[in-house]
């Protein structure tokens, strides 16, 4: 068996929805878009999003979790989420992609996080803790 047949047996069976997964062609203009906006129409106006993060953190991170056509169905109902009688508050992209996943019925049903997922996250192992240096300890 080749080195090749090797790696593809290693992978076999696995879905790949995370954000190493290469984007296509058609998802780049989309980005490339909420980045222009990000960086070029949304500094000149004071910040206002209810949520968290951002509905173009949001988009962005939907398109590149999910692809194009989903990340975009994903964007707009979070767009038409925000509204003037919404609470707002913390709404991240799901891990898994159904487009009712805010109701308890369906499978990829998540419930409201308190905080960022960003934040529940694990920190790197080489910042967590004091520094400890010529036996004293820093922060």
């Amino acid at each position: 068996m080749s080195a090749a047949g090797v790696g593809r047996a290693q992978y076999q069976g696995e879905e790949q929805h995370d954000c190493t997964q290469a984007l296509s062609l058609f998802s780049r203009p989309f980005l490339a878009a909420i980045s222009w906006y990000r960086n070029r129409i949304s500094p000149l106006s004071a910040p206002r999003c209810k949520y968290y993060p951002t509905c173009s953190q949001y988009a962005y991170t939907a398109i590149e979790r999910f692809g194009a056509w989903r990340g975009l169905a994903l964007a707009g109902l979070r767009l038409l989420r925000c509204q003037p009688w919404s609470t707002g508050g913390i709404d991240d992209v799901p891990m898994k992609f159904s487009l009712c996943y805010r109701f308890r019925w369906s499978k990829a049903h998540e419930e409201p996080r308190l905080e960022p997922l960003a934040a529940t996250e694990p920190a790197p192992t080489a910042l967590v803790g004091p520094r400890v240096a010529s036996g004293k300890e820093t922060i």
